[in-house]
């Protein structure tokens, strides 16, 4: 059996967890068990071993930062004493193929040298997150400086791995364009969720995410400020997920509109109906929309901008979902829908299907064997 080291940063491994980490840390790593891998979870900065299914044992480990100077060379430096457990924990397990999630634990994972396959699972590309995030602070001088180091570094990181796998079909191309070895795309995966019997009350507008989310935060910010004025005055508008890091403007914005906003919701099944419209305003071509997969096992109805669904070409435009170029163009898109039954269901009926056949651990599963056998011969010889 093949023995695979599984690493992940301080989030829990659950799929109804906050924020995207957690969905598809749980999809790899119920994919590698499902492959037939025997997996050990190694979680970094946990104070407890976080409940893992699929994995056999969990540990964790603390993680000292290294001094300011040695991050000039490295933006994920830590001290000595942390870099030799590190390399001693993997090594305790001997195993066949190191798998590191995200960018951090991917950078101390490739530090650690262990001579076993390091696979990189890529969320996103974080230079191009934070530039987004602080425009002013990157067009500066120092800023440009800073962001071409870690552009840099993250750019070495894809180079540096045996295979890079990402839920982002798109951003996966611009992984092969600077040099990754082996790649797959491994968008999240979900059980499928029991039909619920549509409702006679009128459609809703929802948005799932966190507001301490750059992308989720953004893009409502500018939602409410570009497209909610051009909407029905009597349109429901829910807003589903933490409220932690939300701007001042936004929650008066969505406290004015007469949002729900009823915070994190663990089970999204009772509150994603289906054939309600769920809009992703998000106007850039970044990371992995882990909610997609989600919405369209709801039969939910997408209305997107096109950059924002880039990564996820099982969504398509007037197939199982409406795509815009503009927020302008979102607005007349929505008012449409809101007074078109039939082509909410037909969209949100074509949603589901995409899903079932897209984004299950079946649909997957030979993706990533496949993978697997071309990363697996690339261990080293042990070490002497």
């Amino acid at each position: 059996m093949t023995d695979c080291v599984f690493v992940i940063g301080g989030w829990p491994l659950s799929r109804d967890a906050s924020g995207g980490a957690s969905p598809l840390s749980v999809s790899h790593l119920e994919l590698l068990a499902a492959a037939g891998l025997s997996v050990t979870v190694l979680a970094l900065d946990h104070d407890t071993p976080p409940a893992a299914p699929a994995a056999a044992q969990v540990h964790t480990l603390a993680i000292q930062r290294g001094r300011s100077m040695a991050t000039l060379l490295s933006p994920y430096s830590v001290r000595a004493s942390t870099m030799h457990a590190l390399r001693d924990r993997i090594a305790a397990d001997r195993p066949d193929l190191v798998w590191a999630e995200s960018l951090r634990p991917a950078a101390l994972a490739a530090a650690a040298a262990y001579n076993a396959p390091l696979v990189y699972a890529h969320y996103d590309w974080n230079w191009k997150i934070k530039a987004l995030r602080s425009p002013e602070r990157a067009n500066g001088l120092r800023g440009k400086v800073r962001f071409w180091h870690r552009r840099r570094f993250e750019e070495s990181l894809v180079r540096r791995a045996a295979g890079v796998v990402s839920g982002s079909h798109s951003e996966l191309e611009s992984i092969r364009a600077v040099g990754a070895r082996h790649t797959a795309y491994l968008p999240p995966t979900y059980s499928r969720w029991a039909w619920p019997r549509p409702t006679s009350d009128p459609p809703r507008v929802v948005h799932v995410g966190g507001m301490a989310t750059t992308a989720n935060r953004i893009g409502m910010e500018r939602f409410m400020r570009v497209v909610w004025p051009g909407l029905p005055r009597a349109t429901p508008l829910w807003v589903i997920g933490s409220l932690r890091g939300i701007s001042d403007v936004l929650q008066d914005d969505l406290s004015s509109a007469g949002a729900q906003m009823p915070g994190f919701v663990p089970d999204l099944r009772p509150v994603l109906r289906p054939y309600d419209i769920h809009i992703i305003p998000w106007e850039h071509d970044t990371g992995t929309r882990t909610r997609i997969p989600l919405v369209l096992n709801a039969g939910q109805v997408i209305v997107a901008m096109r950059e924002a669904a880039a990564g996820s070409p099982e969504v398509v435009h007037d197939e199982n979902a409406v795509l815009v170029d503009t927020l302008e163009e979102m607005a007349p898109a929505i008012t449409a829908l809101l007074a078109d039954a039939a082509r909410r269901r037909r969209l949100g009926e074509a949603a589901r299907a995409a899903f079932e056949t897209h984004f299950t651990q079946e649909a997957l599963l030979p993706r990533l064997t496949a993978f697997l056998e071309r990363v697996l011969p690339l261990r080293l010889p042990e070490q002497t």
